[in-house]
């Protein structure tokens, strides 16, 4: 009888180190997507191998990964679920919410407090999760939460500022929840402030562009006692805010896969860019289009509208059109962010996230995450973003080289595992 020599059981930690080497050989990216996972296992193994007594400092598979994960343990990101906080908020940007109700907190949104966008979800944008419900605001009972969330941007105060682009009840859910909700309080700031002709494609009075102070001092008062969320650290400069900090977008890997390629040109605002021409860059366009002339047609995002009748429940409606603008998006290979006065756009990180290089004029941040020519471009001048336009559509080579840098920055810094990892330290901070 032939006798199956076994290995010690005190070497498995051994074993399973060069398999979680071999996995991440052959997948590079996986400590991208699925980062949480991958920290707590290589961890969990080292801590295995440190029980049976194994000494890792010349092993050449603890040498390959442990640059990967040095990073980690020096700065761990670390998302809490271990208390589920009862949230009071109200729908405003359904995208930025349907992201941070990943948190896993229980959200009640309210209804009938004042501004009709509040009374429904953006099913067009994305599905409601499941942890998110809407309540009228008579139903309330302050004791049933633990805080509130509340959202604004710069018109909410002064919307008649707006040339009735914007309704005339935009604020008054937010004067509500300040003048009746006594709960500990966050706000997250969409916007940035004010200025003159914010609103107005033809103004060209001499002020043109400046931020209106009264306004944005309003504002500032207002938010005196809360805790503000900035999703640019310009904007939060730019506002003055007296308790804020800054959070940038976090988006799940697993809703953005590698989509991107070709050379087709995309920008995203379509009727944005005549409403808010100043504050989404009409003129960059413009200046764009006609230095790049007919050569080459820069594209308006069109997302085929799935059938309601075979979809009648919203959340496998709201489902199908997010998946139906993703492969949209995915479909382009370059994204043009033309805007001058947006906070971190989520659009232009849902490209980058999808393979698309982005381009972009120098403000809010961009220059802190974008290497030019490396990952993407951003420039001061308008023309000089078409000349790196014509750059990418005329060298293919390159313009994969920067999508694939594009993609692995976006994996890395707007992962929603540290998106939700920096919200878990602002619960801390607000629920003691």
């Amino acid at each position: 009888m032939c006798r199956i020599l076994r290995q010690p059981t005190k070497n498995k930690p051994l074993r399973s180190l060069k398999n979680f080497r071999r996995l991440f050989e052959k997948h590079p990216d996986l400590i991208f997507l699925s980062r949480q996972w991958a920290i707590r296992t290589h961890n969990a193994i080292r801590g295995w191998a440190a029980h049976n007594k194994l000494y890792l400092d010349d092993n050449e598979d603890a040498a390959f990964l442990d640059p990967i994960f040095q990073r980690y343990l020096e700065a761990p990101i670390v998302i809490r679920r271990d208390k589920r906080l009862r949230v009071l908020t109200y729908r405003w940007h359904s995208p930025h919410q349907y992201e941070l109700y990943r948190s896993g907190h229980e959200f009640t949104l309210v209804t009938g407090a004042g501004t009709s966008l509040c009374d429904n979800w953006d099913w067009d944008k994305r599905p409601l999760p499941r942890n998110a419900r809407f309540l009228p605001a008579e139903r309330i009972n302050l004791r049933d939460y633990d805080l509130a969330i509340l959202h604004f941007d710069e018109n909410v105060l002064h919307p008649d500022r707006c040339r009735g682009f914007v309704p005339s009840d935009w604020g008054q859910t937010l004067r509500w929840f300040m003048a009746n909700v006594s709960l500990p309080k966050i706000a997250i700031c969409h916007g940035t402030p004010q200025f003159a002709g914010q609103y107005d494609c033809n103004y060209t009075a001499p002020d043109i562009g400046e931020i209106d102070e009264t306004a944005r001092l309003e504002l500032v008062q207002l938010m005196r006692d809360v805790l503000v969320i900035c999703n640019s650290h310009q904007a939060l400069a730019e506002w003055g805010f007296h308790h804020a900090k800054t959070i940038w977008h976090g988006f799940s890997p697993h809703e953005f896969p590698q989509l991107g390629s070709g050379d087709r040109v995309l920008t995203m605002l379509g009727a944005a860019l005549e409403n808010r021409p100043h504050y989404n860059g009409l003129s960059v366009v413009q200046r764009i289009q006609h230095s790049l002339g007919n050569d080459v047609a820069i594209t308006k995002l069109v997302v085929p509208q799935p059938d309601k009748n075979l979809l009648p429940d919203p959340h496998a409606f709201a489902e199908a059109k997010f998946r139906r603008y993703v492969r949209a998006v995915g479909s382009h290979g370059i994204y043009l962010n033309p805007t001058l006065r947006s906070p971190m756009p989520r659009s232009r990180g849902e490209a980058m996230m999808l393979g698309l290089v982005s381009l972009s004029m120098r403000n809010h941040d961009v220059d802190l995450f974008i290497r030019n020519g490396v990952n993407g471009f951003f420039a001061d001048d308008a023309n000089e973003l078409a000349e790196h336009i014509r750059y990418l559509i005329q060298n293919p080579s390159a313009r994969e080289r920067m999508a694939a840098a594009s993609r692995q920055t976006a994996l890395d810094l707007f992962n929603q595992d540290r998106y939700l990892a920096e919200w878990s330290k602002v619960f801390d901070e607000i629920v003691k």
